[in-house]
Formats: structure tokens, sequence, C-alpha cells
């Protein structure tokens, strides 16, 4: 019935086999359940985020470091309330954004960070806040430090991936990058630019040891090689009207852009971006509020060089920001690159860079893949002489003992695990060989149950047959003695005694006799014995000690059948029956320890006794 349906069901579907129905039935429904599954993941993250997370990000980096979004009007709020609820009381905000907010409502000490314009913190900087994070880390168990930027999460990156580093969880600031980027769920390839990666590896070279010296330089000028940049419509004349900027420690230090005569002012020196290298566009407007006075020279694509010479008193030290933009026709400006150093880090042959080395011309088509900047310099002998902070000294010093103290915790770490393994391998080792050892004794419980059993039941048949078989091996020896008599009574035959005062031997006494037959060699003994009447008092005494032990053999006998097949007597251990059992005079005894573990063993054991014994007696 159900393959019929199916058949019409394919043949209103256009489907000839019914098999490739239910296979795009199966299909459809695995589809319908996984399109089910993302909708319902999508509702609870959703969920998540709405009312778990307030629909606001906070990004855990480690137990005690924290990154979280911009407070904004719209989002500070719900950040307080995530965050007091957490670490209330605990926490230090370091504001990096260079932007104020109302931190009313974190209870909380929040640090405004100002570098202006700088991709990450100046390094003197980048040093005291790491020694003061682990002063507030340090003073409580529970502190936290959560830092924040404006428009992404560089900044914060960059400062936690030299903290990370500063205390020993990375070997260097490179490396932890990557983890706090994972954390960010950020690749880090494009999370940070040139210029703070730069400042990364400088944060390592102090920490190796080398002290950045704040010496003076003198610029001498800014070249811009390997072709134009195109910010203008291709087919023009001018493609590039390019200004230089330089900056150093916070301030403006020189500008290409020369103002017009109408008083045309430069682009406010606020406006330099400060994470991401792309800041917006500015208008360089005059007075009148319309096309500024002056332009930049231009340039076009038939131009091999855009040359900058700068005034001689054109100095900078230690932290420098270099900046070049663009300015149009209608006086907007756009960012073409952006470059931030150390002074300490400059060989004397100045810098050249490329364009991956250089601040948002690394990701812009419009710059040539050749291009590249060259700064000129000059060292100046300062009359105050060169600067050095002691603030490197001390990092690396605090730096070191946080090292070795975290390799000590992990070595400590280490040893307990190492501890907790060998312990655990002990124990299961244990187990292994106590699971070993039931497992064989259940094997061999299995194997030797069906053996003990059939020996158990062979036991009565066995101990009959030998009782039938004793019984007629006594009627035998009764006969023969009969025979031996002839027609005179057991009591005048002169075999039986040569005084009156001699017992009489009962033919019941010799049929109790132990031998297995009339011809054996004890019978032909026994009746060559009675022959003499010299021998008849001892062959008398020896039969009435043969009754006494013959008596005694059945009832060890009988207790060792009981044994053998479970009875009372089975409690009887191996070195009482042999306590029991008389002596052979052939062989040495067996021990108790090599008794026969098996019941058809035991019993092959014990009938062999008896042999031994029948042999003496018969001996």
């Amino acid at each position: 019935m159900f393959s019929s349906y199916l058949q019409r069901a394919g043949e209103y579907l256009n489907i000839e086999n019914a098999s490739d129905l239910v296979e795009r039935a199966r299909s459809a429904a695995s589809d319908a359940a996984e399109r089910a599954q993302k909708v319902s993941e999508t509702v609870q993250a959703e969920y998540r985020r709405t009312f778990v997370e307030l629909d606001c990000e906070i990004s855990h980096i480690s137990s005690d470091l924290h990154i979280m979004e911009f407070p904004s009007v719209d989002k500070i709020a719900r950040l307080a309330t995530r965050l007091n609820a957490d670490f209330a009381q605990r926490m230090l905000i370091y504001n990096m954004s260079e932007k104020t907010y109302d931190t009313s409502q974190f209870r909380a000490e929040v640090v405004d960070v100002a570098f202006r314009g700088l991709p990450a913190p100046p390094l003197e900087l980048l040093m005291e806040l790491c020694l003061s994070v682990h002063s507030w880390l340090s003073s409580d168990p529970g502190n936290v430090l959560v830092v924040h930027c404006f428009s992404g999460f560089s900044r914060s990156a960059v400062f936690l991936s030299c903290f990370l580093a500063f205390r020993g969880d990375s070997d260097d600031p490179v490396d932890a990058l990557h983890e706090v980027c994972h954390r960010l769920r950020l690749r880090d390839a494009v999370a940070v630019n040139p210029s703070q990666r730069r400042y990364l590896t400088y944060f390592q070279r102090c920490q190796e040891g080398f002290t950045p010296i704040r010496t003076p330089l003198r610029l001498l000028g800014v070249q811009l090689k390997g072709g134009v940049p195109r910010f203008e419509a291709a087919d023009a004349a001018v493609t590039f009207r390019p200004f230089v900027e330089v900056w150093n420690h916070g301030e403006l230090v020189w500008s290409s852009l020369v103002s017009g005569a109408s008083g045309a002012a430069p682009p406010r020196s606020d406006s330099v971006e400060a994470e991401s290298g792309k800041d917006s566009r500015e208008a360089a407007s005059g007075s009148d509020g319309g096309r500024p006075a002056s332009l930049p020279p231009g340039f076009g694509a038939g131009d091999a060089c855009v040359p900058f010479q700068t005034p001689p008193d054109t100095m900078v030290s230690g932290d420098v920001l270099i900046r070049v933009r663009h300015m149009s026709a209608s006086g907007s400006c756009d960012t073409v690159l952006r470059l931030a150093f150390h002074t300490a880090f400059v060989p004397p042959e100045g810098l050249q860079l490329g364009k991956h080395e250089l601040d948002t011309a690394c990701n812009d088509a419009r710059v040539p893949e050749d291009f590249f900047l060259d700064l000129a310099f000059q060292r100046v002998e300062s009359d105050e002489g060169s600067q050095v902070s002691p603030v490197f000294q001390k990092a690396r010093e605090v730096s070191s003992e946080l090292k070795e103290e975290l390799r000590q915790r992990r070595q400590r770490e280490a040893e307990a695990r190492a501890a907790e393994a060998r312990e655990a391998a002990r124990k299961q080792q244990e187990e292994s060989e106590r699971d070993s050892g039931e497992a064989l004794a259940a094997t061999l419980q299995q194997s030797s149950g069906p053996a003990q059993a059939q020996a158990q039941a062979q036991v009565p048949d066995d101990a009959a047959e030998l009782r039938r078989a004793l019984a007629a091996a006594a009627a035998d020896d009764e006969a023969a003695d009969e025979a031996a008599e002839g027609p005179f009574p057991a009591a005048a035959s002169p075999s039986r005694g040569g005084s009156k005062g001699q017992p009489e031997t009962s033919p019941q006494n010799v049929s109790s006799s132990p031998r297995t037959g009339a011809d054996s060699p004890g019978g032909s003994a026994s009746s060559e014995g009675r022959s003499g009447a010299a021998h008849t008092e001892p062959v008398h005494v020896e039969a009435k000690a043969d009754n006494s032990e013959i008596d005694t053999l059945f009832s060890e006998f009988d207790a060792a059948l009981e044994s053998v097949g479970g009875g009372p007597s089975s409690s009887v251990t191996g070195t009482e029956e042999a306590a029991r059992r008389p002596a052979a005079p052939t062989g040495p005894a067996v021990p108790a320890a090599a008794q026969p573990a098996s019941g058809t063993q035991e019993r092959d054991a014990i009938f062999g006794d008896v042999d031994d014994f029948l042999k003496e007696l018969e001996g």
C-alpha cells in the first residue's frame, strides 16, 4: 500500500523511481532540520546578546584582564550594569579613546590615558602603565583591569599584549597579540596597523635590555618615491596634492601646508586619527567657509618623486608621528599614510619604509605597490645631553621577578601534575591487576566447573564398583582357603593351631582380606603359609592384624570418597588425611601442598594410595 502511494506521488512529481522520491524526502527533511538548527542558534545568540550581555561587548582576555567597547551614550548604562554586577569596587578602567564621558555610572576608578594621535602609547608611558597595572592587580587577588578605545580595539589590544609579555604570560608581545585577537574574535593581520606592530617590537627590545635614549634628531627632508598616488581622476593632470605633518610629544611640530592670503587655517591638530589609521575627511576651508585660499602643489603620474624640504629647526626626539595627507580641489582631506616611530631606533642612514610598513597606505589601492617613504635625519649634540628614563630599568627588574615567580609556579604545578599522574597510574595498575586476577579466577571456575561436576557425579558409581571388586576378591580368597582345607572343618585343621588354647580363626575374618583375586601372588603365598604347622600361629595373628587394618582402610576410604563427592568429610585437609592414612613402605609421603586441586585428580590419588596399601598387606 505504501509503495503504491509512493509510486503515485512519484508520478505526480514526474519521478520515475520511488527510491528517488524517498531520497529527495530525506534530503528535504535534513535541510529543514539544518535550517531549524541555525534558526535556533541565531535566536539563542540574539537572546544572549540582548538579555544576558545587554547588547554590549565585553571581551575577557584573562581572569583579570578585560576589553570593552567604547561607552557611548546609548551603551554606557548597560556596560556599567554588567561591569558593576561582576567587579564593583574591584576594577580599574583605562580610557584610551581620548574622549570623555560620564564616569559616575561605573563603580570603579576611571583613568584617562592620553597619547594624542599615536596609534600606541609612547614607550615610557607604556612601561609606566605596565608597572601601574601590576601594582593594582597584585594589591588584591580579586582586582581586574578593563581597557577600552574609541572606534575599535587596536590600542587596547596592543597595550594588553605588552602587559601579558611583561608579566611572563607570553614570550613576547607578538605572540600575546595572537591570543588577544583570538579573544576579540579578530584576525591579528588586520586588527593592528604597521606602526602598532613596530611598537610591539620596540617593547620587546626594551624588555631584553635595550634602553631607548631620547637623542634629538633634525629632520632634513621627506620624500615620497616609487610612484605618485592617484587620489584624483586618472586622466587628470594632477592626481595628488600632498602635504606633510610632523608631530612630537602630542604637538604639531611642522606642516608643509602654507596658509593662504585670506588666512586659511591648516587642518586642526586634534583631527589626528587615533587608532585605525583611517581618519574622516576634513575640510581645510578659508575664513569665509568656502574654498581654501591656497592648495598644496600638485603632482601627476609622470612625476618620479614628491620632495618636501623641512626647515632647519625641525627637531624631534622620542616618539614621533609623521602624516601625509591629500587635499582635493574642494578642500577635503584624505590621509595617505601615517608613521609612528621612536628616534632611539632610527639608524644613521635614516628610515626607508615600504607601502606595507605604512599605516593606511598598506591597504589603499590608490597607492602604488612600489611606493615608499624616505626620511633623512641628522643627529644633534645637545647641551643637556641625552635623556634616559629610569622607568625602563625598573620595568625590566619587575618583569624579571614576575617571570621567575611564574616559572617557579609553573614548575610546582608541573611537579604536582606529574605526581598526580604517577598516583593515577599506580591506582590504575592495581585495578588492572585486580581485574585480571578476578577475570582469571572466573575463567578457571567456568572451565573447571563441568569437570568437577562430572567427577562428583562419578564418585558414587566408582565407590560402589570398588566395594564390589573388594567383596569378590574376598569371596575368591575364602573359596581358595576352603579348597585348601579339604573336608575337615576349620577348627580341626592342623594348620589352624597346635594347642587347645589357640583361638579359632573365623572364615568371616578371612573374607575381609583385601586381595584382588585368588590367583594373586599374595594368595599363593598365604596357601604355602598354611601348609605347615610351624607357621600356623603367625598366620593367625597376621590375619587378625589384617582385619583391623582393612577396617581402618575402609573408614578412611569412605571419608575420602565423601570428601571428593562434597560430603560432610570434605573439610578434612590433605595434611590430616595423610596423618590418618597408614604409612606406605615404598616411596616418600606426598606433602599436603602437592595434593591435586581438582576432584578427578584427588580421586585418582586416593585410588593409588589404596593400591599401595593392598600391595603392602599382600607383601
